[in-house]
């Protein structure tokens, strides 16, 4: 057990580092215009998903992809 600790320490923090790094790329291509990044970044802020829950953060991003024709996006609105 005193082995296991440490492993699922480490196992945690790489996890949390890992999904650090995805959101801050699905950020990058959101700012960057992909309609489908900004859909899933509304979505994170919607549902406080890797991201402080923000509904006006979320608002603006399915704008930005709605006003890009993504249908889902048009229909979250």
């Amino acid at each position: 057990m005193k082995r296991l600790l440490p492993f699922l320490a480490a196992l945690l923090i790489s996890a949390i580092s890992f999904a650090d790094a995805n959101f801050d790329a699905l950020k990058k291509a959101a700012e960057n215009g992909d309609a489908e990044a900004q859909l899933s970044l509304g979505k994170c802020y919607y549902k406080g998903d890797g991201v402080e829950k923000n509904l006006t953060e979320a608002a603006k991003w399915f704008c930005k992809a709605s006003e890009q024709d993504l249908a889902e996006a048009q229909t979250v609105l």
